[in-house]
This record gives C-alpha cells, structure tokens and sequence, in this order.
C-alpha cells in the first residue's frame, strides 16, 4: 500500500515515514510539503492507495479542503485521510466524503487500524476482477474500477462502465449479477447496477457518481437503494 502526507509541517514530514512503515500492509510512503507539490508529482508517478493529509496547511490557495476537492474530482479511487488539531474541521472532512479524519494527538492510535482496515480492503480488491471480451481478445477489469453496469437495449451484451473506458461483453444481467458482491453494486433500475463505492451522493430520486454522473432511480427501488447505501457506508466506518 502507497501512502503520500502532505503537510507543511516539516517535524510531521520526518515524523510520519518511519511511524507509518512500522504498520503492516504500509509500503512506500512519500512525504510533500504542500499540496501542490503533491499535485505536480501526481502527474507523473503512480497515484498512491492513500493519502493523508493536514487540513490546515498555510498555503491559502491549497489547503487540504482544498486539495481534498481536487482528489475527489479526479482521482476519487485515492483513500483521503485528513489529520488536523482541531476538532472543528471534522465536519468540513465530511463534506468531502474523506474516508476519514483523525486528530493528530490520536494517530498512534487510530492510523494502524485504519490502515490496516484499508490495506485488508486494497488486497481482497485485487482478486476481485471480470475478465471481459471474447475468445480472440480478453481483458481484465477489476470490479473496484467500473462505476455502472447495463444491458445494452438489445439485451445481448452488457456494459461494463470504467472512468476512462467502456468495456463490452456478450452476456446477460442475470449471469453478470449471480457473480457480484451484492453489498458492492446496487439496482438503480431495471437493466443498470451501480458502484455504491463510487457515490458521492444521493440527489432526490438520483445517484450522483464520483465522475459527476447522475443515474436516476426507479421509484420501487428508492428505498432498497437508500437501505444498501447505508449500511455499506456503516460497514466502512
């Protein structure tokens, strides 16, 4: 597991590599003094499972509410972990969706089991996967990425939606559905499952995916999609 600490504090900096890699399932961890330098790198490396980052940092054009806006929006995969000092901010974290938010007097406490809990979640996620295509050409597609899943209107093949691509498999719903997690994947409507990973919200009779997709609801279904969000959000607590 890849963790990058974004903090302008440089005694956090130096404090924060050797506390993180002493708990099991923690690999590279890399340190940024601000967001936007954490930004720029993210450009040309490998995007980290998670970050952790200062809310309060000084820059004013990057703190980290600010920063958490821009992960959400385009790497919204990223685990976001706020640390602050002040309890107050808690409730901004929310807003963000940040997966959580630890008081910095509490970390040795709290970071090894969150970490742990993620590091469980990244490694079960890897074994996870549909392999899509036909007999000439097969790819794999790991559930963690597709954001929907619909029939196409002529029934033959399935959809597999993914933020960068579409992929396209002749199947049915029914036989794609026997093999999902049904804790992962929820029934908008008849002929289209959703990530509930991938919600940031619920808008009436509508999902709002992370890629600023909105899905529409039947009204039979409203409540049992209400029902699995929650104790799906419960269960990642």
């Amino acid at each position: 597991m890849k963790i990058a600490v974004v903090d302008d504090d440089q005694r956090m900096r130096e404090r924060l590599p050797g506390f993180l890699g002493r708990i099991p399932g923690v690999g590279e961890v890399r340190c940024f003094g601000s967001g936007e330098a954490f930004l720029d790198a993210l450009k040309l490396e490998e995007k980290p499972d998670v970050v952790l980052a200062d809310i309060e940092m000084e820059e004013k054009e990057m703190d980290g509410i600010r920063l958490g806006q821009i992960i959400r929006k385009t790497c919204p995969e990223i685990r976001l972990i706020y640390l602050t000092a002040h309890p107050e901010y808690a409730m901004e974290s929310y807003t963000l969706d940040a997966y959580q938010y630890v008081l910095k007097d509490q970390m040795e406490e709290r970071l090894p089991r969150i970490l742990g809990k993620i590091a469980r979640k990244l490694e079960e996620e890897e074994q996870q996967y549909r392999i899509t295509g036909n007999s000439s050409h097969q790819e794999k597609v790991y559930y963690r990425d597709i954001l929907v899943i619909s029939k196409e209107k002529a029934g033959k093949y399935v959809q597999f939606v993914t933020k960068n691509r579409t992929y396209r498999e002749r199947t049915s719903l029914e036989a794609v559905i026997r093999k999902l997690d049904e804790s992962r994947f929820i029934q908008a409507e008849r002929g289209i499952l959703v990530n509930v990973e991938h919600i940031q919200k619920l808008d009436g009779a509508e999902i709002c995916l992370d890629d600023g997709e909105r899905i529409k609801i039947s009204r039979i279904r409203l409540n049992r999609v209400k029902q699995q969000m929650n104790l799906y959000w419960r269960r990642e607590e």
